[in-house]
């Protein structure tokens, strides 16, 4: 099952999704509050099916994707992929499964 970790890290917040497999795709930039932590998980996942959503980057052997909010600031980034089908994979399990994916509070 997809689901959203909201984990507590050097006293800040972060958001993580975690695949079907229960592999991590991506993790969010630090929240001060916890509360603001859970709205931009629910952020995040009312814009996933969004193609400008997705930021793409490419370096040799590390494939990397970053989440845009609607004003196009950065606000998670994807794990590394050896190679581009590996990150384009993640963006459709992404787009496929995070919209309805529950919240779980791990802090």
């Amino acid at each position: 099952m997809a689901k959203f970790n909201i984990i507590l890290k050097a006293s800040r917040y972060y958001f993580q999704f975690m695949a079907n497999n229960g592999n991590e795709i991506f993790t969010s930039n630090g929240y001060t509050t916890k509360e603001g932590c859970m709205v931009g998980s629910t952020d995040i996942k009312s814009r996933t099916s969004f193609e400008s959503t997705y930021h793409r980057s490419d370096i040799l052997h590390d494939h990397r994707f970053n989440l845009l909010s609607a004003s196009g600031q950065i606000v998670a980034h994807s794990e590394g992929y050896i190679t581009g089908t590996g990150r384009e994979n993640a963006i459709i399990a992404v787009k496929t499964y995070a919209a309805g994916a529950l919240v779980f509070d791990m802090t």
